[in-house]
């Protein structure tokens, strides 16, 4: 994958996730506007996991995917602070994908995410 796609697809999994949650704190995860925010999610995790497993970690400030750090511009910044905060509050480090994901491991993970 070339550096530029790999920034695109970067800033676009990290920015659905948060996305994703702070929809998912809104309305039941069942909801349709959590529902969509989990396929746009799942529309750029899944074709990575085709070929390699996902990490997303928090370091320091600043969010990896599979050890790239993710440099966003000003469009993402309060999504990405959001979710910044988010792993900070929750205590959450890396999370790790191995295998193509479905609606329901998403709406299991973001119930956990948000409950504890």
């Amino acid at each position: 994958m070339e550096d530029k796609e790999f920034e695109k697809i970067a800033k676009g999994l990290i920015n659905s996730f948060a996305l994703v949650i702070k929809t998912a704190q809104i309305h039941h995860i069942n909801n349709v506007a959590v529902v969509n925010a989990i396929q746009k999610f799942l529309s750029f995790l899944n074709p990575i996991l085709s070929s390699e497993a996902v990490t997303i970690e928090l370091v320091g400030e600043f969010f990896h995917l599979n050890n790239s750090r993710v440099r966003y511009s000003m469009e993402y910044i309060f999504n990405f602070e959001f979710l910044i905060e988010e792993f900070k509050k929750k205590r959450l480090g890396t999370i790790i994908f191995e295998e193509i994901v479905q609606e329901e491991d998403i709406k299991t993970l973001v119930n956990t995410i948000i409950s504890s």
